[in-house]
């Protein structure tokens, strides 16, 4: 099997999550006439099967995969290797290094806090690409060192092959999100009316309201649901969040819940939080 029977340009791609799985595809896209892109996901948290007739090549990351691929792929040194961060594994980590150009991805969060918590800017050679979302405002002023190149629309993080959450008879969603918990959600609805998604991790589970109607945030296409929701919803700092801000109906009424130190480190988004022109958006600082 001949990864780069074209003789194009070679490119592989690590993706931890959703966000950098939507990018990295479009990113493939638009370089094909160019580039061979393969693109590793995680699939415990990539819903691969949204993207099974895209016309790219992913591979569920296992290091059995891996190591096949770099058996197949021996003689083929990649001209470019993007990874979403530095923590992702060593072999990985061993083989970005081993690229003639390495690179990073958008995988959330990171791309507005003033200090990232996952990756480590200076891992990553001065210019280097950061693919990432259309986003039409300032970006977080570690990611100055890096070329960013702007891919597609944070609104393909709705693409899911998962279905939307069930909303008859809700009028309120809850987010389970970091930093939230039972004492700072203060409900507008009848508890039986509220959805409360939770997280996939089950160690960051802190909401236990009883009544509420629950479903594991895994098993639903969360921002098709969001989309089609014109209720109130509760959540704190998350991709959910953004793309409720960025994406949501007019009609949706966002309450953000921040801790005063994740404030302050998500300096970019604070003109989105504190929008007048934004109805029925509430900001609350805990």
């Amino acid at each position: 099997m001949n990864i780069n029977k074209h003789k194009k340009l070679f490119r592989v791609v690590f993706c931890a999550n959703q966000v950098s799985l939507c990018i990295a595809v479009e990113l493939a896209k638009r370089d094909q006439h160019r580039l061979d892109t393969v693109i590793f996901c995680m699939p415990e948290r990539c819903d691969l099967l949204a993207y099974q007739d895209c016309g790219v090549k992913l591979i569920p990351y296992t290091r059995l995969n891996f190591v096949k691929f770099l058996i197949i792929t021996l003689l083929d040194r990649p001209d470019e290797v993007c990874v979403p961060h530095m923590r992702i594994g060593r072999l990985i980590n061993k083989y970005a290094k081993y690229a003639k150009a390495l690179s990073a991805i958008d995988d959330g969060m990171d791309t507005f806090r003033e200090k990232p918590k996952n990756i480590s800017p200076e891992f990553f050679p001065s210019a280097a690409s950061y693919y990432t979302f259309t986003y039409d405002f300032s970006l977080s002023t570690w990611l100055s060192r890096f070329s960013i190149q702007k891919i597609c629309d944070i609104r393909n993080l709705a693409i899911s092959s998962r279905p939307q959450a069930l909303l008859l008879n809700i009028t309120e969603i809850v987010i389970e999100s970091p930093g939230i918990d039972d004492t700072h959600v203060q409900l507008s609805s009848e508890v039986s009316s509220v959805l409360l998604v939770k997280h996939s991790n089950r160690y960051k589970h802190s909401i236990n309201i009883a009544g509420m109607v629950q479903v594991n945030g895994a098993e639903i296409g969360l921002e098709k649901t969001i989309d089609s929701f014109a209720g109130s919803m509760i959540v704190g700092e998350s991709m959910v969040m953004v793309y409720a801000l960025l994406c949501g109906r007019s009609d949706l009424k966002i309450n953000v819940i921040l801790t005063q130190n994740v404030f302050d480190n998500l300096r970019c988004l604070q003109s989105q939080l504190c929008r007048p022109s934004r109805n029925g958006l509430s900001l609350s600082i805990i």
